[in-house]
């Protein structure tokens, strides 16, 4: 079984605002893998094992299919889908295979943090500008941001403390990568080596009061993925401090408008509020299932659908009224379908004019969100004096 560390990278965005879910998460029993998370493992084996045979994914699966009539790696089918979405990943690799590289490397950053340590999916060290890469793969459909990202800040710190000494001189900078093909999303993000020291004494002392003194800083970030998400009275006080918006706040208000600041407290805490709520909705049905009550609130059932029954009685049946093109729709397949079962690189190459990325819709976002904000233009300025 894979040790983990207490102050587990992955988990960091929690325990690093969150102080005291450190010792909550001591509490808890072990806890099975689901099925994403065994999935995510396979792909990362897929594609260690590959990387290290050079080879493509695709090249594994036929050779399988070749001597085995069966392409079953670890346990699991190697599907197509699998296979592509992999090999976007070691694509990208091979543009970082510099001289010194270090696949499924196991890292220690106890100087920071104590009993610290990770292993990171792929690192490499360009000499000609002093910068390490730290390039992780992401293979679920929840989007992970690069920027600031405190996972992987602590592999750099990790691999600033294990592995300076092999390229014998100090790196300069710590370029960051998150690669997650089922999204096409492949990032990175910079920092300086002195920025990233400056995280890891930051670090540090959130670590340090995580073990004599933790506090609770409910917030999107850490309490996102948290387990006690759902039974926390920390998060509940913060929510209420949330919806005590200025109008509630001062009565006397002559305003029965939202203020600009309420509006914007509202809208950056969306995620913190919908989510709570969700999770305790989800606690008390769990509740309600097992037998016990809570009052005020009942089970109910929502509405049910029709369905169909034995699809080869129905087609049988339906058939004898119906012409064959009534009977069934036919559908276009999807882009992503189509980039699947072509190939990424040849269905954008040669097949590129046959689709077209509208702009997505508009969106309110904070202030530091990396996108171009957009200016519209006012209809009424531009027509103004006509």
């Amino acid at each position: 079984m894979k040790k983990h560390s207490k102050f587990s990278a992955s988990a960091s965005s929690r325990w690093l605002e969150c102080t005291a879910s450190i010792g909550l998460y001591e509490t808890l029993e072990k806890q099975e893998s689901s099925a994403a998370a065994q999935e995510g493992t396979l792909a990362h084996d897929l594609a260690e094992y590959c990387f290290k045979k050079n080879t493509t994914t695709q090249e594994l699966k036929e050779s399988m299919l070749t001597t085995f009539n069966s392409a079953t790696f670890k346990g699991w089918e190697l599907t197509n889908e699998m296979c592509d979405y992999v090999q976007i990943y070691l694509d990208y690799l091979n543009d970082y295979k510099f001289d010194n590289y270090w696949l499924e490397y196991r890292l220690d950053y106890t100087n920071w943090i104590p009993e610290g340590f990770g292993t990171a999916d792929f690192i490499s060290y360009d000499k000609e500008t002093r910068t390490f890469h730290v390039i992780d793969l992401k293979y679920g459909k929840g989007k992970v941001e690069v920027n600031n990202n405190t996972q992987l800040m602590l592999y750099a710190l990790g691999t600033y403390q294990s592995l300076t000494n092999d390229i014998e001189e100090e790196p300069e900078f710590f370029e960051l990568h998150i690669v997650q093909p089922r999204l096409d999303y492949i990032d990175s993000f910079k920092i300086s080596t002195s920025d990233l020291l400056e995280f890891g004494a930051f670090a540090k002392r959130r670590a340090l009061e995580a073990l004599n003194n933790p506090q609770y800083r409910p917030n999107s970030k850490s309490c996102q993925w948290c387990s006690f998400n759902d039974n926390c009275k920390a998060l509940l006080n913060r929510t209420k401090e949330i919806l005590r918006t200025e109008d509630f706040i001062d009565l006397e208000s002559e305003s029965n408008e939202l203020s600009d600041s309420d509006i914007a407290n509202l809208i950056l805490n969306e995620k913190l509020i919908t989510k709570f709520i969700e999770n305790v909705k989800q606690r008390a049905q769990n509740r309600l299932e097992s037998g016990e009550t809570i009052e005020g609130i009942k089970l109910v059932r929502g509405r049910g659908m029709r369905k169909w029954a034995e699809e080869d009685t129905v087609i049988s049946a339906l058939g004898q009224v119906l012409p064959e093109n009534e009977l069934y729709v036919k559908k276009l397949l999807t882009l992503t379908d189509a980039e699947r079962l072509i190939g990424k690189k040849k269905f954008n190459s040669e097949y590129s004019d046959l689709y077209f990325k509208n702009d997505g819709a508009l969106q309110v976002a904070h202030v530091t969100d990396k996108r171009k904000e957009e200016k519209l233009i006012d209809i009424n300025e531009e027509f103004k004096g006509i």
